[in-house]
């Protein structure tokens, strides 16, 4: 490509291939979200245990189990997190806003689960 239309770094492929499995999906929130150490919500403190068979970090202080959505907008949600990561690009990627009708289209989901995951991501936003 021109110099003027630098390839983007980032693709809609490449987020579908990257993020194929769900287990995936998990430890990579964890990674994220605890990415500059981790502090428990619960009681504060700084050490964990991961626990790879549920995708769970495990506190050493106070035995909290903390997931990869809790206490965030995904949290409580029976979709795939592999779902709300490609909308979440859906929506951030777009320069103009996207309607929940273009979201039920692009996804193969309901117009209800479109609605409220584009919803639950603004209001996070």
């Amino acid at each position: 490509m021109s110099k003027r239309f630098p390839k983007p770094e980032i693709t809609l492929d490449g987020i579908y291939s990257k993020f194929a499995d769900e287990s995936f999906c998990k430890d990579f929130l964890l990674d994220i979200r605890f990415e500059k150490g981790f502090a428990c919500p619960f009681c504060g403190g700084s050490e964990n245990r991961r626990i790879r068979s549920r995708h769970l970090l495990r506190c050493k202080f106070c035995k909290a189990d903390i997931s990869a959505t809790n206490g965030t907008f995904m949290h409580r949600t029976h979709l795939p997190l592999r779902l709300w990561i490609i909308t979440s690009f859906l929506i951030m990627s777009n320069k103009c806003s996207v309607s929940a009708v273009t979201l039920m289209r692009s996804l193969g989901v309901t117009y209800k689960t479109a609605w409220y995951i584009l919803h639950r991501i603004r209001k996070a936003m």
